[in-house]
């Protein structure tokens, strides 16, 4: 990223960094976990109903190992949520599916800067997400190795396609799992395994 910041800064001497209108491009891909380890791509998509004036919105994920095959996938109907609850449960749901699927090393990307910090931070007494805050800790404390990251939305775009594939069955609570990956993320998986970029402005 640093490199690609440099490259630029040099062919555009103009640019200032005061300017904070001005994004300079950087690009990303998803990259694979070191061997042993798999990775954990969550998200959540949240949309408002305007027929019934409130917030409803899926979580989805995947997990992926060293290679980048496919392990295993999740679609959860949250019914009325927030954009904070819906990173979180999908966070919560990908965890117990890496446990389900016996994996010891786990390495969980998520695009929300927000939820990474209260996962680190821990639980904030009488907020909203203490009781998802307190399971999440709960689940990382057993048996195994998880680590935390944050990336941008390019390099997790395999989980936003999962999640907002929750928005298609809308009227079905609760979770849906699948052992291979389902039509519409395949493309995106090939991208992955051949390490194709997607760019992104940052200001």
């Amino acid at each position: 990223m640093k490199q690609e910041l440099g490259r630029y800064l040099r062919d555009n001497p103009s640019y200032s960094t005061s300017n904070s209108q001005v994004k300079v491009p950087i690009w990303f891909t998803w990259r694979c976990p070191p061997n042993g380890w798999v990775c954990l791509n969550t998200d959540g998509s949240v949309f408002k109903n305007h027929r019934t004036r409130c917030n409803r919105g899926p979580c989805g994920g995947l997990v992926r190992d060293s290679l980048g095959c496919f392990l295993g996938g999740f679609v959860v109907n949250l019914g009325a949520t927030s954009v904070i609850l819906s990173e979180l449960w999908g966070v919560v749901h990908g965890l117990k599916l890496a446990w389900d699927l016996g994996c010891k090393k786990v390495k969980v990307d998520i695009d929300s800067g927000n939820a990474l910090g209260l996962v680190r931070n821990g639980p904030v007494a009488n907020d909203p997400t203490f009781s998802l805050v307190f399971e999440i800790n709960g689940l990382v404390r057993r048996d195994w190795l998880v680590e935390f990251s944050h990336v941008f939305r390019e390099s997790n775009r395999a989980a936003d396609r999962l999640a907002h594939l929750g928005h298609s069955h809308s009227s079905e609570l609760g979770v849906k799992r699948f052992s291979e990956p389902p039509s519409a993320i395949t493309d995106i998986l090939r991208d992955d395994l051949a390490g194709v970029v997607k760019q992104r402005g940052v200001a």
